[in-house]
């Protein structure tokens, strides 16, 4: 598939809809650098729950790297699934499966206000 494909109507329909949204709603610890992330998720104009597997893959002050990189940094792994057909997505059904598996990875740096 390419882009252009995924961006059409037959699956995201971007210019419809162009936002995918995710708001979390809780958090809820399982071990000392995991937990899971609970939210709703909203692909395609419909909203639905989701859970995320997270865990933390580190943390620690490197402000003697050079900005944007220096100062307190942590990095984290999601990882959760959804079925696109929840979400309206229902093109080609005996050639695209319906689980989509998502894995995420996020870095976040420290602001002091």
């Amino acid at each position: 598939m390419r882009d252009k494909d995924l961006r059409g109507p037959d699956f995201f329909d971007a210019k419809t809809f162009p936002t995918i949204r995710f708001v979390a709603t809780r958090y809820k610890k399982t071990g000392r650098n995991s937990g899971i992330l609970s939210g709703t998720l909203t692909i395609h104009g419909k909203t639905r729950p989701l859970s995320l597997r997270v865990h933390e893959v580190g943390a620690a002050d490197v402000s003697a790297l050079p900005k944007p990189w220096g100062g307190y940094l942590t990095g984290y792994d999601a990882e959760g699934s959804l079925s696109r057909s929840a979400f309206g997505i229902t093109t080609y059904p005996g050639m695209i499966g319906d689980k989509v598996q998502l894995y995420i990875s996020v870095e976040g740096i420290r602001v002091k206000k």
